[in-house]
């Protein structure tokens, strides 16, 4: 019985080349092989030289990361105008403690957004958190001295200054506060009108 060469049909073959630009047909076996090969590993078939392409002149491949996402590129802090500035006293629904709640509204006038800034104190809290409160009343209200209980806190809603600006970073879930600015004024000038004092039950947002 004679042997039967079934060779690839041409459509086939350019095919396989385009899908793959990196491998080659051999005439001899119709294998694929790597397009910088001079000879066929499976049958020994040599190219001549002339159509022999140096690995060099094989398309570079770019370096790619799989799993990691790029960098995000986080945008600068924004300034907002303030529009009020309220002293509260929070009750946290999860452990029942106490603490000091300064609601901040800024931006558009006709749909503020609102910023809380909570201050841990001593009456309640101790350690880090009551330190951290400390920068933030350094931050908010300088001229009045840290507070050193909820109650103490609240006194001062009726002599504290609101800032003007606030400059907010922007890029996490909740934004928080970078720098404040303050407009020079008279403690005797009655300033911005406060609610009445509130006791809030809100979930805290950490």
């Amino acid at each position: 019985m004679d042997n039967v060469k079934i060779g690839i049909p041409k459509a086939v073959e350019k095919k396989i080349l385009k899908d793959d630009p990196l491998i080659k047909i051999c005439p001899s076996c119709e294998r694929e092989v790597f397009i910088s090969l001079r000879e066929c590993p499976h049958c020994g078939f040599e190219w001549p030289t002339a159509e022999i392409i140096e690995a060099n002149s094989v398309p570079e491949l770019t370096n790619v990361l799989f799993g990691k996402s790029p960098p995000k590129v986080k945008a600068p802090p924004v300034w907002h105008d303030v529009l009020y500035l309220d002293l509260r006293i929070h009750e946290s629904k999860k452990n029942g403690k106490f603490l000091g709640r300064a609601l901040l509204g800024y931006g558009n006038p006709s749909y503020p957004a609102e910023i809380s800034e909570w201050f841990c104190f001593q009456d309640w809290y101790q350690g880090y958190a009551v330190e951290k409160a400390r920068q933030k009343w350094e931050q908010l209200c300088s001229y009045n001295p840290f507070p050193q209980s909820v109650e103490e806190f609240i006194e001062y809603r009726d002599n504290i200054v609101a800032p003007i600006k606030v400059l907010l970073d922007e890029n996490d879930k909740y934004p928080s506060v970078v720098e404040y600015e303050f407009e020079e004024m008279s403690f005797d000038d009655p300033g911005i009108q406060f609610n009445e004092v509130a006791i809030d039950d809100d979930e805290l947002p950490f």
